[in-house]
């Protein structure tokens, strides 16, 4: 028995299957709504015990502080961690866009 493959077949060769593996938007939006449902039980809880409006107020009251201070402190904490920040956010936004984890 042999494999028989219809006349209108397309080749396709490893970089146009790579393309077609590759993420979209519709990816991404299904990841962040997947780790959003995952997380209504760590939510709830905060919420309950209070950290979320008790983070929320923080930062209401000191967010003029906050962005006055962000550009004098970004510039030694990027460079005092040699950029692992980035590349570990760079390397969660490339992951949560190609791979199916949260749905």
């Amino acid at each position: 028995m042999e494999l028989v493959l219809p006349k209108n077949y397309v080749t396709l060769d490893q970089e146009e299957m790579m393309y077609l593996d590759g993420g979209d938007w519709n990816n991404f939006r299904n990841n962040i709504q997947g780790l959003w449902a995952s997380s209504a039980g760590l939510r709830d809880a905060m919420r309950q015990v209070g950290l979320v409006s008790a983070a929320g107020t923080a930062i209401k009251y000191s967010y003029p502080i906050l962005m006055a201070k962000v550009a004098t402190i970004s510039g030694p904490i990027i460079w005092a961690t040699g950029g692992a920040a980035a590349v570990v956010a760079v390397g969660a936004g490339v992951a949560l866009w190609t791979m199916l984890l949260f749905y």
